[in-house]
Protein backbone atom coordinates (compact mmCIF):
# COMPACT_ATOMS: atom_id res chain seq x y z
CA UNK A 1 0.00 0.00 0.00
CA UNK A 2 1.08 3.60 -0.48
CA UNK A 3 1.89 5.99 2.22
CA UNK A 4 -0.34 9.23 1.17
CA UNK A 5 0.37 11.05 4.43
CA UNK A 6 4.30 11.87 3.05
CA UNK A 7 4.41 15.74 2.99
CA UNK A 8 5.12 17.56 0.25
CA UNK A 9 7.69 20.44 -0.51
CA UNK A 10 7.47 22.91 -2.98
CA UNK A 11 10.39 25.05 -3.93
CA UNK A 12 10.54 28.09 -6.27
CA UNK A 13 11.64 27.13 -10.02
CA UNK A 14 15.23 28.72 -10.83
CA UNK A 15 15.44 31.32 -13.26
CA UNK A 16 17.38 30.61 -16.23
CA UNK A 17 19.15 32.87 -19.05
CA UNK A 18 16.14 33.46 -22.08
CA UNK A 19 19.50 35.43 -23.91
CA UNK A 20 20.43 33.22 -26.71
CA UNK A 21 23.46 33.95 -28.96
CA UNK A 22 21.22 32.33 -31.96
CA UNK A 23 18.90 30.39 -33.67
CA UNK A 24 21.16 27.12 -33.37
CA UNK A 25 21.40 27.74 -29.38
CA UNK A 26 17.66 27.82 -29.42
CA UNK A 27 16.70 24.35 -31.42
CA UNK A 28 20.10 22.73 -28.97
CA UNK A 29 18.59 24.34 -26.06
CA UNK A 30 14.99 22.75 -26.87
CA UNK A 31 16.22 19.37 -27.95
CA UNK A 32 17.89 18.96 -24.48
CA UNK A 33 15.10 20.23 -22.72
CA UNK A 34 12.68 17.56 -24.24
CA UNK A 35 15.42 14.95 -23.29
CA UNK A 36 15.32 16.39 -20.03
CA UNK A 37 11.72 15.91 -20.25
CA UNK A 38 12.31 12.21 -21.25
CA UNK A 39 14.70 11.20 -18.54
CA UNK A 40 12.10 12.29 -16.00
CA UNK A 41 9.27 10.50 -17.51
CA UNK A 42 11.60 7.23 -17.60
CA UNK A 43 12.78 7.61 -14.16
CA UNK A 44 8.75 7.62 -13.00
CA UNK A 45 7.94 4.88 -15.37
CA UNK A 46 11.39 2.60 -13.27
CA UNK A 47 9.36 3.76 -10.18
CA UNK A 48 6.10 2.74 -11.29
CA UNK A 49 7.99 -0.75 -12.49
CA UNK A 50 9.38 -1.17 -9.25
CA UNK A 51 6.10 -0.59 -7.17
CA UNK A 52 4.11 -2.56 -9.31
CA UNK A 53 1.75 -0.43 -10.34
CA UNK A 54 0.86 -1.49 -13.63
CA UNK A 55 -1.90 1.23 -14.53
CA UNK A 56 0.93 4.11 -13.94
CA UNK A 57 3.20 2.76 -16.49
CA UNK A 58 0.40 2.16 -18.82
CA UNK A 59 -0.64 5.53 -18.41
CA UNK A 60 3.15 7.04 -19.18
CA UNK A 61 3.41 4.95 -22.45
CA UNK A 62 1.52 7.73 -24.02
CA UNK A 63 4.20 10.71 -22.70
CA UNK A 64 6.50 7.89 -23.39
CA UNK A 65 6.08 7.50 -27.45
CA UNK A 66 5.16 11.61 -27.89
CA UNK A 67 8.53 12.08 -26.11
CA UNK A 68 10.20 10.10 -28.73
CA UNK A 69 8.58 12.31 -31.21
CA UNK A 70 9.48 15.31 -29.49
CA UNK A 71 12.89 14.39 -29.71
CA UNK A 72 12.86 13.32 -33.42
CA UNK A 73 11.07 16.20 -34.21
CA UNK A 74 14.37 18.89 -32.26
CA UNK A 75 16.86 16.68 -34.06
CA UNK A 76 15.68 17.23 -37.46
CA UNK A 77 14.86 20.61 -36.95
CA UNK A 78 18.41 20.90 -35.39
CA UNK A 79 19.53 19.31 -38.44
CA UNK A 80 17.80 21.47 -41.15
CA UNK A 81 18.87 24.75 -39.42
CA UNK A 82 22.47 23.13 -40.22
CA UNK A 83 21.54 22.82 -43.65
CA UNK A 84 20.09 26.42 -44.10
CA UNK A 85 22.01 27.85 -41.20
CA UNK A 86 20.93 31.76 -40.08
CA UNK A 87 21.04 32.68 -44.31
CA UNK A 88 18.63 30.72 -44.64
CA UNK A 89 16.32 30.69 -41.69
CA UNK A 90 13.49 31.88 -42.83
CA UNK A 91 13.24 29.37 -45.50
CA UNK A 92 13.16 27.19 -42.14
CA UNK A 93 10.68 29.14 -40.65
CA UNK A 94 8.18 28.89 -43.80
CA UNK A 95 8.63 25.40 -43.59
CA UNK A 96 8.11 25.01 -40.00
CA UNK A 97 4.87 26.67 -40.63
CA UNK A 98 3.69 24.04 -43.09
CA UNK A 99 4.41 21.27 -41.25
CA UNK A 100 2.26 22.63 -38.52
CA UNK A 101 -0.17 23.21 -40.64
CA UNK A 102 -0.40 19.65 -41.90
CA UNK A 103 -0.74 18.51 -37.88
CA UNK A 104 -4.09 20.42 -37.56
Amino acid sequence: MHDLARPVTLTPIEHTSQKYASAKEVMEKGLGHEQYISQCIRKIYQLAEKEHDYETQSFLKYFIDEQVEEEVNARELLAKYKLVNEKGILSLDSLMAQSTAHEA
